[in-house]
């Protein structure tokens, strides 16, 4: 299950891991921290330190990230 930026908040409360102190922790703003959880910005080590506060992998909170193939601009093969 993809976690919504809402399921993310609410166990962050829960657990009452703030996200100044993620941020802090990865010396981070916590804004960065705040457009991670909302879709904004990606970021790998926010990401993944979310997810260990959280007990989780990123994985987990992000599939749809993390398991979606990849393709890189530029890099696509001609039909020939």
């Amino acid at each position: 299950m993809k976690w919504t930026p809402q399921d993310i908040n609410a166990e962050l409360v829960r657990r009452k891991i703030t996200q100044t102190e993620i941020a802090e922790g990865l010396g981070k703003s916590p804004s960065a921290v705040h457009r991670v959880i909302n879709g904004i910005l990606v970021s790998d080590a926010i990401r993944q330190e979310i997810a260990r506060r959280l007990g989780v992998t990123a994985v987990e909170i992000w599939p749809d990230y993390y398991l979606a193939p990849r393709q890189r601009p530029g890099r696509r093969r001609k039909a020939g």
